[in-house]
């Protein structure tokens, strides 16, 4: 399972979970169909990622 957290600052939000001792995986912010992100790995290895929007595809 791969979860999108989605909020209107994801830097923000980067920085949060980051501090809760989530890495980021991506080299920097991703962006792709008007979304942004980045890709995270929690303390157990869980990949999720940060995201501005949504495209529903």
């Amino acid at each position: 399972m791969h979860l999108d957290i989605e909020t209107p600052d994801i830097e923000g939000e980067r920085v949060r979970l980051m501090d809760l001792g989530a890495t980021q995986l991506s080299d920097g912010l991703c962006q792709e169909h008007g979304a942004n992100w980045f890709l995270m790995q929690d303390p157990e290895g869980n990949e999720f990622c940060i995201c501005d929007s949504v495209d529903g595809t």
